[in-house]
């Protein structure tokens, strides 16, 4: 087989696995304004990381499902650090600001 036959089959296989990967989000998050904050997405709790990708830390309907309770819970605004938003996964009864 010819040197550029080969690196053409290897290019074949090796850049569809690479675009997969990214389409699945095997790659870093978006790009978030500073490490600590946190937001949701949907009925997902995120926090930015260090590297100042957000990061899925609470799934909220998992949680509902674990907590077993029959209750929605749903991602908004909690109780955290005074002056800083803090977003996590609550019962929807206890979400004072309504869900995110």
């Amino acid at each position: 087989m010819k040197v550029h036959t080969m690196f053409a089959a290897i290019a074949s296989v090796v850049a569809p696995a690479l675009a997969l990967l990214v389409l699945m989000g095997g790659c870093t998050g978006a790009k978030c304004p500073e490490p600590t904050r946190s937001r949701c997405a949907g009925q997902v709790a995120q926090v930015c990381s260090a590297e100042e990708r957000w990061e899925d830390v609470m799934d909220c309907d998992r949680i509902a499902s674990l907590a077993g309770s029959g209750e929605p819970w749903v991602c908004c605004a909690v109780e955290g650090t005074v002056g800083v938003e803090t977003y996590g996964c609550v019962p929807a009864s206890r979400c004072a600001g309504g869900a995110r």
